[in-house]
C-alpha cells in the first residue's frame, strides 16, 4: 500500500492542464475554445518547455497537436492557437463551426505565424575555436573530477582515522 496521499499523486501544474484537456476531447468541437486556451497557456508554461527539451515552437506545438487532433488537420495547435488571437470571443465559439471561423481569419489575412529561430552563423575559425575551448574545458572538468575523487578519499580515510581515535580514547576512558 501506497504512502502517499491522492493529492500527492495526482499531476500538477501543465500536467494537470494536460489531463484536464485530454478529457475535454471526448466531448468534441464544443470545447474547442477551453481547449485552444488550456493549451495555450501549456504551450508558454516553462515547465512544459523544459520537460519537452525546450524545442522550438513547432516541437513543442507537435506534442500538443494531440490534444486537439480530432478538432482540425495539419498543425491543429497550431491553428488553434492562431484563431484564439484572432478571435477570443468564446460565444463565437460555441457554435462550433471552426470552419467558418478559420475561413474568416484567413480571409482576414490572419495565418498563424510560422517564424523561424534564426540560427547564428559563425565562421570555421570560430568553430574551431569553440571546439578547441570545449576539449579544454572537458579536460580541465576530468582533472576536477579526479581531484574531487581524491579528496572523497582523503576525507573517507580522515574520518576513518577520527572513528579509530574516538574508539581509543573511549577505551582509555
Amino acid at each position: 500500500m501506497s504512502t502517499k496521499r491522492a493529492s500527492e499523486e495526482a499531476p500538477r501544474g501543465y500536467k494537470k492542464l494536460l489531463v484536464e484537456a485530454l478529457a475535454l476531447r471526448s466531448q468534441g468541437g464544443k470545447t474547442a475554445y477551453k481547449r485552444a486556451k488550456i493549451l495555450t497557456g501549456v504551450f508558454s508554461d516553462q515547465e512544459f518547455r523544459l520537460d519537452n527539451g525546450n524545442v522550438d515552437d513547432f516541437g513543442l506545438a507537435e506534442v500538443l497537436d494531440q490534444y486537439v487532433d480530432d478538432l482540425l488537420a495539419n498543425h491543429p495547435f497550431l491553428l488553434l492557437k492562431a484563431m484564439l488571437e484572432y478571435c477570443p470571443d468564446e460565444n463565437r465559439w460555441e457554435e462550433g463551426k471552426l470552419g467558418s471561423l478559420m475561413k474568416e481569419m484567413r480571409e482576414a489575412g490572419q495565418e498563424p505565424k510560422r517564424d523561424v529561430q534564426r540560427r547564428h552563423k559563425i565562421t570555421l575559425a570560430q568553430y574551431a575555436e569553440l571546439e578547441e575551448k570545449f576539449e579544454r574545458e572537458r579536460t580541465r572538468c576530468k582533472q576536477l573530477q579526479r581531484e574531487n575523487a581524491e579528496l572523497k578519499e582523503e576525507l573517507h580515510k580522515a574520518e576513518k582515522r577520527v572513528k579509530q581515535l574516538e574508539r581509543a580514547g573511549s577505551v582509555a576512558a
